[in-house]
């Protein structure tokens, strides 16, 4: 299929064809940014995992291997400049490109506004907003040079609607949302595309504290209408959407997967 422009459209399941790719996935040892390293590799991408975690990383390259194809485990902060630079200079010694960005970092402390302290409120800011914006702003200049490329940050249903308990977090996510969408106004000319995945309650290492409490659980599940939580796997799909060319004409975008919460 041939598009107005003049470009080359695939049909069907090509357009989720990642192979050959190289995708950069930030906070890719545990949680949402694990399972979406490994499903990419499914789906013929080549992956280069970046955390603080060196076990993590090393279990997830395992996997990635197994699926045929090449991951490098980078110890690296996002919330430090020279990291993310080193992150993305180590990348593009090894592959010449960055096709695609996951970031994925993130950070919550649980406290009421009146309880959480300054420092809390601003480490979870740098992690989870700074963080995005230095990933964003190292891999954003290749992929403006390349004049090709797709970011996915990985916000939250928090950045969209609230919660009592977690201000640092929506304030963060709500962030993610808006950077997103001036990152997409500025490089749409140079053909970078950049969109937020907004997960709902996943069942992940960070929110083990929840879906353990079998309080906190069932008030959770009582505003979601599908009655359960997401599984981190289930954030795959909408992932490779974004990130691939089923996406092309798609920039700026919230996409909400989070079980029916915020339709009501």
């Amino acid at each position: 299929m041939t598009s107005a422009d003049g470009r080359q459209r695939n049909a069907g399941s090509h357009l989720f064809d990642l192979t050959d790719r190289v995708a950069i996935i930030t906070g890719a040892a545990s949680g949402i940014p694990r399972a979406i390293a490994i499903g990419f590799a499914g789906a013929g991408a080549d992956i280069v995992i970046a955390d603080l975690d060196d076990a993590g990383m090393a279990a997830v390259a395992v996997e990635i291997k197994q699926h045929g194809r090449k991951a490098i485990e980078i110890h690296a902060d996002a919330r430090n400049e020279s990291d993310v630079a080193r992150m993305v200079e180590t990348t593009m010694h090894a592959f010449a490109k960055i096709d695609i960005l996951v970031a994925g970092v993130g950070l919550r402390v649980r406290k009421p506004v009146l309880d959480i302290s300054k420092e809390e409120f601003e480490q979870v800011l740098a992690t989870n907003l700074t963080g995005v914006f230095l990933c964003g702003k190292h891999v954003g200049r290749v992929m403006v040079r390349q004049e090709r490329g797709s970011i996915v940050n990985i916000a939250s249903i928090m950045g969209h609607t609230a919660v009592p308990g977690i201000p640092e977090y929506a304030a963060s996510k709500g962030g993610v949302v808006q950077l997103t969408k001036v990152m997409a106004l500025e490089w749409a000319p140079f053909n970078v595309r950049v969109n937020s995945l907004c997960p709902g309650v996943t069942r992940t290492p960070g929110t083990k504290e929840v879906w353990e409490a079998p309080d906190k659980l069932a008030g959770i599940l009582e505003r979601t209408p599908l009655k359960r939580l997401a599984d981190p796997e289930e954030m795959v799909g909408p992932a490779l959407f974004l990130a691939s060319d089923a996406s092309s004409y798609v920039t700026g975008a919230s996409l909400i997967v989070d079980g029916g919460w915020t339709a009501q």
